[in-house]
């Protein structure tokens, strides 16, 4: 059974920088990687480190990136942002940490 890799406490935004360094770095493998970063995205975790109220958007233009999965965003993307710390996250990280929520429920019911 896959468990997930210990990172250490702090910000949802700095474990994730270690967790992609100790991909980088071959200390764990890919699925481990895949696998502990989908522990990280649930909904509760979904949002910036100051905990600011996040606001449903669209980005102006290009060149705007999601702190969750560091993809790029083009101009007109759905957007949750935090202007208090400029924290941004993409739908799509959204999604995928609601169906985790989901599916984690579902899993401890059954």
């Amino acid at each position: 059974k896959m468990r997930a890799v210990p990172v250490g406490d702090g910000p949802l935004a700095v474990r994730m920088l270690k967790l992609k360094a100790m991909l980088t770095s071959g200390k764990i493998t890919q699925a481990e990687y895949d696998f502990t970063l989908r522990k990280m995205l649930r909904v509760k975790a979904f949002g910036c480190d100051c905990g600011g109220e996040l606001e449903r958007g669209e980005t102006k233009s290009d060149g705007w990136m999601c702190n969750v999965c560091e993809k790029d965003m083009e101009a007109g993307s759905v957007v949750y942002s935090c202007v208090d710390c400029n924290w941004d996250g993409c739908q799509d990280c959204l999604r995928e940490a609601k169906g985790e929520q989901v599916a984690e429920a579902a899993r401890e019911e059954g």
